[in-house]
């Protein structure tokens, strides 16, 4: 599957629980948390929660931020 910008913005903006369309397109993407925590400069934990539901969402900014890497 062709991963695109506009594709995992609507999915996420179409649920509640972004956390876990957040851990599917990761997966999707085929990065590593801890990929995932280099390229964003967040900490792997913290991260981690957001997929966990443990964090609200990280915000408009931090989510374009992700997608980037996740394209």
């Amino acid at each position: 599957m062709k991963l695109t910008f506009k594709k995992i913005y609507l999915d996420l903006a179409e649920h509640d629980n972004i956390g876990e369309r957040l851990l599917y397109w990761r997966i999707q993407s085929g990065l590593r948390l801890k990929e995932i925590a280099e390229i964003t400069g967040w900490p792997l934990t913290i991260y981690s929660d957001y997929e966990r539901g443990r964090r609200k969402s990280p915000g408009l900014t931090m989510i374009k931020k992700l997608i980037n890497v996740l394209v």
